[in-house]
Order: structure tokens, then sequence, then C-alpha cells
């Protein structure tokens, strides 16, 4: 099951890693449990904190779209995303 799941997000561990998928999950969960802490701490943070998560909602998911895709493209050309 967990191979499964990791051949779903791409983190096969058999894989050769570049980073960038990791990074993007990182980066989205960073902005998830920023999200999650303002809501908590009350709404005097989620009024301070809107402006940052609308732009940093769209950028981590934007981020993460672009690097599973950048993979995908990668695995379709039959590159296994090393340099050289």
């Amino acid at each position: 099951m967990m191979e499964f799941i990791t051949r779903i997000l791409g983190l096969a561990p058999d894989a050769p890693k570049t980073g960038a998928r990791e990074a993007a999950l990182f980066i989205f969960i960073c902005v998830l449990f920023l999200t999650i802490f303002a809501l908590l701490s009350g709404p005097d943070l989620v009024g301070a904190m809107t402006g940052i998560l609308a732009v940093m909602w769209p950028s981590a998911l934007a981020y993460m779209g672009f690097a599973f895709k950048l993979k995908a493209d990668q695995q379709r050309a039959g590159n296994d995303g090393e340099a050289g």
C-alpha cells in the first residue's frame, strides 16, 4: 500500500531524486501548517495573515503542479531525470 501511495505522489523509493517534488511538498505542508496555526490562533491573526496566505496558496499549488508535471514529462520522454 505504501509503495502505491509513493508511486502516485511521484516519490518512488527506487527512482532518482531531483528534489523538486520533495521541495514542492515541503512548501505545501508549510503553507498548510501556517494556515492551521492562523485559524487556531484566532480571528486577529487570520485577518493579519489573509493577504500573505492569499499569495502563498496559489504559489505553493503552482509549484507542486510544475514539479509533478516536469517529472511526468521526463518519464514520458524516457529521461529518468539524471543529468549528463
